[in-house]
């Protein structure tokens, strides 16, 4: 699979999903770390891989706004609790593959693989091609999304059909009953056959985070960003199945579940992820890259043994070490 320069998907054999351009409206929440940083500010940190003229002739504009006002001015000032309107004349969303599949359902509940790129969520520049939306419109009917996933990583995705049931299952995964197990595909010849990569993790800039080595906290340098998160404990076993001369596949069990969590702890051990353009070997960590590829990254097998629910997806067949 290869990108154009538009990021749409080009390769004739796949299928793609396209939507037709449509006016729209969203609201995004400011986070606290963000209060009394500038409009400008915000914008080129948060969403980086736009240039700072992109941003103040959107704001000049009136497509980009405080919440509230008609127009603002690029270094006006985000205050506790507001949010920032951005408004789209024609969105054309990048195309994603038309490759979601069920995999299985029940009372209350299915369970699809999603391909990848493909968001689950709406945001960002995408709000029919996702994964939620496709699947809406295949049921015809609400559902809700009950965990996260990577636009990058490909795998089980679990959605409830009903609110009861929703509740049930973000509850489950709020007090870790839900056992989820990941596939990756890594560089380099793995030794180990089993480790815990147990490092911390925060937001560096924009959709880039990154691990502290234990004790280096204080040696860090000074935070250069307001948007920078604080430190969250973060945890993964990662088991070898298969090692080759330049590349492994492995097992990967999140015992926390932290964003770009299994990444940054592969790229931790010293076996990036084949095909990760932040974290990889000459991955740009500093979040001008738009992350629109699949990374060799799957969500293989997940069990809710209170629901008596277990799932598992064959390896992809490309991923041969």
């Amino acid at each position: 699979m290869t990108l154009n320069n538009d990021q749409s998907l080009v390769n004739e054999s796949r299928p793609i999903r396209i939507v037709e351009p449509y006016a729209h409206t969203r609201h995004v929440k400011i986070p606290p770390s963000f209060e009394g940083m500038s409009l400008i500010d915000f914008l080129c940190e948060r969403y980086a891989y736009r240039s700072p003229e992109y941003w103040i002739e959107r704001v000049r504009s009136g497509d980009v706004r405080i919440q509230g006002s008609e127009v603002s001015q690029p270094q006006d000032e985000l205050k506790k609790a507001s949010a920032v309107t951005f408004f789209t004349q024609r969105v054309v969303e990048p195309t994603v593959p038309d490759e979601v599949r069920v995999v299985d359902e029940g009372d209350g509940w299915v369970a699809v693989d999603k391909p990848a790129p493909m968001p689950v969520h709406p945001g960002g520049r995408y709000f029919k091609n996702t994964c939620l939306s496709i699947i809406e419109e295949r049921l015809n009917r609400k559902i809700y999304p009950v965990h996260r996933l990577d636009a990058v990583t490909s795998g089980l995705v679990m959605f409830a059909t009903e609110e009861k049931m929703a509740s049930i299952m973000t509850q489950a995964l709020a007090e870790g009953l839900v056992e989820k197990e990941y596939k990756a595909h890594v560089f380099g010849c793995v030794e180990t056959q089993e480790q815990t990569v147990k490092l911390p993790i925060r937001r560096k800039t924009g959709f880039v985070f990154e691990t502290i080595q234990p004790g280096a906290e204080d040696e860090a340098p000074l935070l250069e960003s307001k948007g920078r998160g604080s430190l969250k404990e973060a945890q993964t076993l990662i088991r070898l199945l298969e090692k080759g001369s330049e590349s492994s596949l492995v097992a990967c069990i999140p015992l926390t579940g932290r964003t770009h969590q299994i990444r940054l702890h592969c790229q931790a051990m010293g076996h990036p992820i084949i095909d990760d353009p932040i974290y990889g070997p000459d991955g740009d960590a500093t979040g001008q890259t738009l992350q629109n590829g699949a990374i060799r990254l799957q969500h293989a097998s997940m069990r809710w043994p209170s629901l008596g629910i277990s799932l598992s997806l064959p390896l992809p067949s490309s991923w041969k070490v």
